[in-house]
């Protein structure tokens, strides 16, 4: 297995990072993983990957937590709750090798779905060596069509958690994300205001509307 890092070289073997990330720690010793944590907009992803890093913490292990340079809306990471924590912005997935220190244990990565397709090999080196990945994003954009990464991240992972939201028109359980404003852009970084989490059924009601829109 191999993959391109940062600057175009080929790399074959997680050894090529150099001896240090195999060094002694009782984290080390347990086998990684990958956890997604996915579902609509306003469903609590980032809080629950709080969460989970949180717990982490508290157990004693160390976390570094990344997201894609494309997501400018603030320094870090925040949530709709205003809870915030510092994050590495990145270009591309594999940059997180340069990053990597002997003592993180995990990597949280959010908006997972707008990095490409590299991150799943990314992943999986972590993963192959004891390193836990617990990553958010959206597993459908506002058409409903899969989002970038994500299909291929969610069956590759250990663990998944999907959540759900309310419906902003009908109050039901929300899997769906609508898009406020006119746009045919799949990548349209924005929260709430821009987007809002609606059910199936209303989510077929307006995608038939956008479509009639087009005739």
């Amino acid at each position: 297995m191999f993959f391109r890092g940062s600057k175009g070289e080929i790399i074959k073997d997680f050894k090529m990072f150099g001896p240090r990330v195999y060094k002694s720690s009782p984290f080390m010793e347990q086998k990684g993983f990958s956890l997604v944590i996915t579902g609509p907009m306003g469903s609590g992803k980032t809080t629950e990957l709080f969460r989970q890093l949180e717990r982490i913490e508290i157990a004693g292990g160390t976390v570094m937590l990344i997201k894609p340079v494309r997501d400018d809306r603030d320094t870090g990471v925040r949530t709709h709750g205003g809870f915030e924590r510092e994050a590495i912005a990145l270009n591309s997935p594999e940059e997180i090798f340069d990053y990597l220190e002997p003592e993180i244990t995990t990597i949280g990565i959010e908006e997972a779905q707008f990095f490409d397709d590299s991150i799943c090999g990314v992943v999986r080196v972590l993963v192959a060596h004891g390193k836990r990945v617990i990553l958010s994003g959206l597993d459908l954009d506002a058409m409903g069509r899969p989002f970038g990464p994500m299909p291929f991240l969610l069956t590759q992972a250990e663990y998944v958690m999907k959540l759900q939201a309310v419906c902003m028109s009908c109050g039901a359980d929300a899997s769906r994300t609508k898009r406020k404003v006119e746009s045919k852009e799949q990548v349209m970084v924005g929260g709430m205001e821009i987007y809002e989490p609606v059910c199936t059924a209303c989510h077929e009601s307006w995608l038939r509307g956008e479509r009639e829109g087009e005739l």
